[in-house]
């Protein structure tokens, strides 16, 4: 290589050597890049936001409702009748700690959804750096501030829109964890996922796989089994403290231990899909004595009587039996221009 060309690559402001973000050491290129990025993702998010703005609808009516009611009654009631055993906790109260900032939950609904989007760009950037190095990291924070869905999502009032930074955050802390095996990297793991669980139930499936993955990844040198043990109360004592609180007003409420409501009622009118019914009349259908049958008609009661909890090969038969349900539309949306 000449040596003009070797000045040039040195000097070039796009060096993918200069942007090599090795530890926590920054060098301008980079941080100038990912500003950039940062940037047009607020922006673009304000955008939407403000000209397509919030609309409290369906779930986000919900979790207003129940951020109003936590604020000023301090009780945890939504629209339905009882206590709220259906959504977990972490939005509305959120929205409940906006809403003192912002004066209604409205407002302060569309400030956490937009604070989520916004922190979603570099979580998405750090994650990606971890794994495969800066470029993939620019790249997957450049899909992530330009995409239009994660874009809408800022501007609506769904859960999907917070839970989605503490999962890719959750992540990001586990996967450090494990190449550092450090207690408070474990310790960040673990508050993370659990707010990402108290977000949206099917988080939990994450720290099972950390638990399966920390002795692969430190199985040698003495004082195996103490460090294993160490390292596992990191990641699970934040968890049962932040999730515990909620875990015993679910069991008070429905007369058996439970982490979260929303599982059953899934099952529930999975089931009824299965055996032939549409959506609308598995969740909300009328029985032929006019009783109420779907179960989201009356969510809350319909957890808090339910008693049969599914056995493994009631579930797996029911997972057998709705992915033969769902294979075509799984396989034209596999092969539809959208995707």
């Amino acid at each position: 290589m000449s040596t003009l060309k070797r000045r040039w690559i040195a000097l070039s402001p796009l060096n993918l050597s200069s942007l090599r973000l090795d530890g926590m050491a920054w060098r301008l290129p980079a941080m100038t890049l990912f500003a950039a990025i940062l940037a047009a993702g607020v922006a673009l998010r304000a955008y939407w936001t403000i000209h397509h703005g919030l609309v409290i609808e369906d779930n986000a009516a919900e979790y207003a409702r129940i951020a109003d009611n936590l604020r000023l009654h301090g009780t945890y009631r939504g629209m339905f009748e009882g206590p709220e055993l259906m959504f977990p906790p972490f939005y509305p109260l959120l929205i409940a700690l906006g809403s003192l900032v912002t004066g209604s939950s409205a407002s302060a609904t569309w400030m956490v959804s937009f604070l989520a989007g916004v922190l979603l760009i570099p979580a998405v950037f750090f994650l990606g750096r971890l794994l495969y190095g800066t470029r993939v990291a620019v790249g997957a924070a450049v899909l992530t501030a330009l995409h239009p869905l994660l874009i809408d999502l800022t501007a609506t009032g769904y859960s999907e829109g917070i839970y989605l930074p503490l999962m890719v955050c959750g992540l990001f802390w586990s996967l450090r964890a494990l190449r550092s095996r450090r207690p408070l990297h474990y310790g960040w793991a673990g508050a993370l996922l659990a707010l990402a669980f108290l977000t949206r139930p099917e988080a939990l499936f994450y720290p099972l796989l950390v638990l399966v993955a920390i002795p692969f990844s430190d199985h040698r040198g003495p004082g195996l089994a103490r460090r294993l043990v160490r390292q596992t109360a990191c990641l699970v004592v934040p968890m049962v403290v932040l999730v515990s609180p909620y875990a015993a007003y679910l069991s008070l409420h429905t007369g058996s231990l439970r982490v979260e409501g929303k599982g059953i009622m899934d099952f529930a009118i999975g089931e009824r899909r299965n055996a032939g019914m549409g959506y609308h009349e598995a969740a909300l259908g009328l029985g032929p004595d006019l009783s109420e049958q779907g179960p989201q008609i009356s969510p809350n009661r319909f957890i808090a009587s339910h008693r049969h909890n599914p056995s493994l090969r009631e579930t797996v038969s029911y997972w057998v039996t709705a992915a033969r349900r769902n294979k075509a539309e799984v396989t034209a949306l596999l092969f539809s221009p959208e995707l």
